[in-house]
């Protein structure tokens, strides 16, 4: 849901308006006379996949006779840069000077003006369709619903615009750069539990509440828990013995016992390095960070270590004869073996516990593809169409997908 940081278009403005760094506006018009409307838009349309899409404005000076000043959003590229936000079809905007809340030269709303430091804050809610607003961070009374999509059938962009008409005014727009006086995290946390709740009054087909048991089922068998498959199949499961030996394989890696990990796989796969070089050369791996976890500071060890990165390298260098892979990992625990504090060490990280799972799935895949099965089980294939899906909606501006966590479902 994170959006990036847009900045008010050099290019696209009124010249009747001058830009300053940090996104600073002053209107620079007549000295005499009527202050005539001057307008600006972002360089960059707001960011289709971040749901909620939110800017503060500081009225920095505007407290002018007759002075105008008015900032909102606008669906069109290229806007009138004569006119104030709010005075078209194509634009909705709240007038800081009265307080009114304008689209298509009428007001639709109204709410409280504004002086000089005080704050505006604009809110563009891309799950509800509406546009809404905030002074000093308090969320106004008050929104614009609007069209996603225009009458041929395409999803608008739409594009932060302010609009000006008082001689010296200024103001400074936050687009996220700092932290934004209201609360927007909290409305964003409001808007992702009714996405959810939406999402967990969905009713599943028939079809798919009879696929689930198959579902977990085939999960289990193809992590390893055979036992518990058996129980929850309620009969023999088939491919237990297989599945048993992976899960000891598995268990082995992530208690640290790679010498036993590297026997049993060799038993389940005799042509390891052969048909998987990759797998086998990060269960070596895994192997010397381990020897790295006993022997730190034992002196008595080091030959030992650099023993057996000789014999790391010269294995990389005869599985590289069968595929080529990355070989990342064994320069970094060669650079972990050789620090003197592993605490400062960048490469510490190949000490963590996840280090042993993430190996140990890279060996389960690998053993999976040897007995002719999927990589991934059907569950887990299943939750990466599901974020693929997600993603896809997010960048086709879809408001509610940029809100979807599936962790909170699971």
């Amino acid at each position: 849901m994170a959006a990036s940081h847009l900045t008010w278009c050099a290019k696209e403005h009124s010249p009747l308006l001058e830009t300053f760094v940090g996104d600073k506006v002053q209107y620079g018009g007549t000295a005499s006379g009527q202050p005539e409307p001057a307008a600006i838009r972002t360089s960059s349309p707001v960011p289709t996949n971040c749901g909620v899409y939110y800017f503060e404005l500081t009225a920095i000076q505007i407290d002018q006779p007759g002075g105008r000043v008015a900032c909102g959003f606008t669906n069109i590229k290229s806007p009138s840069y004569s006119t104030l936000p709010g005075t078209s079809e194509n634009s909705w905007a709240y007038r800081v000077d009265t307080g009114e809340a304008w689209h298509d030269r009428s007001v639709a709303f109204t709410g409280p003006a504004f002086n000089d430091g005080h704050v505006l804050g604009c809110g563009f809610d891309l799950f509800r369709h509406v546009i809404f607003f905030t002074k000093d961070g308090v969320l106004l009374d008050g929104t614009f619903a609007y069209q996603p999509i225009g009458d041929d059938g395409e999803k608008y962009d739409w594009w932060p615009i302010l609009g000006m008409a008082s001689r010296g005014a200024v103001v400074k727009a936050n687009f996220g750069s700092s932290p934004f006086v209201y609360d927007i995290a909290a409305y964003k946390a409001t808007v992702q539990l009714e996405v959810e709740k939406q999402i967990r009054s969905q009713e599943l087909s028939p079809a798919l509440i009879e696929a689930l048991p198959k579902l977990a089922l085939n999960y289990l068998i193809h992590r390893g828990y055979s036992k518990t498959a058996a129980v929850f199949a309620k009969q023999p499961v088939s491919q237990a013995s297989q599945a048993n030996a992976r899960r000891e394989v598995m268990t082995a890696i992530t208690k640290g016992d790679c010498d036993e990990a590297l026997k049993q796989a060799h038993q389940l796969c005799p042509t390891m390095a052969q048909d998987h070089p990759e797998a086998l050369f990060q269960l070596h791996c895994q192997r010397y960070v381990e020897l790295i976890r006993t022997s730190h500071g034992d002196d008595t060890l080091i030959d030992q270590l650099i023993s057996e990165g000789q014999a790391l390298q010269l294995l990389s260098d005869d599985l590289l004869k069968h595929a080529m892979f990355d070989v990342t990992c064994m320069h970094d625990i060669f650079l972990l073996a050789a620090h003197p504090d592993l605490a400062s060490c960048p490469m510490l990280t190949y000490l963590d516990e996840q280090r042993r799972h993430d190996v140990a799935d890279i060996v389960n895949s690998a053993l999976l593809e040897h007995f002719d099965a999927r990589s991934q089980s059907h569950l887990e294939v299943m939750l990466r169409h599901i974020q693929q899906c997600l993603k896809a909606l997010q960048d086709q501006g879809d408001g509610a997908a940029a809100f979807v966590d599936i962790a909170n479902f699971l």
